[in-house]
């Protein structure tokens, strides 16, 4: 998503704009199906953590819009409001990636199997 944010941060031409808007969207969909999907596998409270899921996106889609709109009044494009999206897709990927809590998580049934002796 990165990648292509600094793409339409450059303004190349209409039809490569076209393209990458359109990209953008069908990434952005898959990645919020996939953490709507993943939810079940690694929390027990589904309807609690996926309240919360859909919030943060809900959030993140205010917020975006909100920067295009500031880009567009006060630089007069939205070239400062796509650069300013892929530094937050670059910042949530190192946070996604380094922090030690994401990376020994085991799965609920997992979890579960390892507590609950078999008889």
């Amino acid at each position: 998503m990165s990648i292509l944010a600094v793409l339409m941060a450059m303004q190349i031409s209409l039809t490569v704009q076209l393209f990458v808007i359109f990209s953008l969207a069908l990434v952005s969909g898959a990645a919020a199906a996939a953490v709507i999907k993943l939810i079940p596998i690694y929390f027990v409270h589904v309807g609690a953590v996926s309240g919360l899921a859909k919030a943060a996106g809900a959030a993140c889609g205010f917020t975006m819009t909100s920067i295009l709109a500031a880009s567009k009044f006060l630089m007069g494009g939205y070239t400062m409001g796509f650069v300013i999206w892929a530094l937050m897709n670059i910042a949530a990927f190192y946070v996604s990636f380094s922090r030690v809590g994401f990376r020994n998580v085991k799965p609920v049934s997992a979890a579960i199997a390892e507590t609950v002796p078999a008889h």
